[in-house]
């Protein structure tokens, strides 16, 4: 994996273009001569500033180097965890920096010239301080995306709750008609044995069943 990181830490993180044979030799000193050509740039993460670029490397400029980072954090999956963002340094020849990366994909480089050394930065504070910046606008993304969530499976709960009493009301009125239509039917006739008139029980028995047969049919239908 080291090996890996330092390969692609100035070909693929810097966005350099490869160099000669010729060039490669000197290649420190011209990324020297060139650093403070173009003014700083800071790369900002959902309103949090990460880390700042100083170093024109190359031609890329310090504001092209936090589009690029930009461009390659913006496009991370969703899922992606705080604790996935790493760093570790990576050097070719007397060419060193430190590479932040997730997942294998690599976000952005940092090397001395984007140091302020006036303020005592030291590459790994920068790189580590660069690393928990960006793990803290990772977790604030996620904090945010929590409130979504909940309402939604709330929206959810009260929808169905909404459609459950609507087919307890629907349910109720159905019964509530049979029940009127079996107390006319019975009101004008006189049912009797021994003398005692039955249709108040018959009545009672009549309710009972439509109401047991109306919630019995509730559970079969929604199972």
């Amino acid at each position: 994996m080291r090996a890996v990181l330092t390969i692609l830490i100035w070909t693929v993180v810097l966005l350099a273009p490869g160099p000669t044979s010729a060039q490669t030799a000197t290649s420190a000193e011209k990324d020297r001569a060139r650093a403070g050509s173009a003014p700083p740039a800071t790369l900002v993460v959902w309103n949090r500033p990460i880390v700042v670029f100083r170093a024109q490397l190359r031609q890329v400029t310090p504001a092209a180097r936090v589009a690029t980072a930009s461009q390659r954090i913006d496009g991370l999956p969703s899922d992606v965890r705080p604790d996935e963002i790493q760093a570790a340094p990576a050097s070719i020849g007397d060419l060193h920096g430190v590479l932040v990366f997730v997942r294998g994909q690599i976000l952005f480089g940092i090397v001395p010239d984007d140091l302020d050394t006036a303020a005592g930065e030291t590459l790994d504070d920068t790189s580590r301080r660069s690393v928990e910046a960006l793990r803290a606008a990772f977790q604030a993304r996620t904090e945010q995306r929590r409130p979504a969530v909940i309402l939604w499976g709330f929206a959810l709960s009260l929808g169905a709750a909404v459609v459950l009493a609507a087919i307890l009301w629907i349910i109720g009125r159905w019964a509530s008609r049979i029940l009127g239509g079996l107390a006319e039917a019975t009101h004008t006739r006189t049912v009797s044995m021994l003398g005692v008139d039955l249709r108040p029980f018959l009545n009672a028995l009549q309710r009972g069943l439509v109401k047991v047969t109306a919630w019995g049919w509730w559970p079969r239908t929604s199972g």
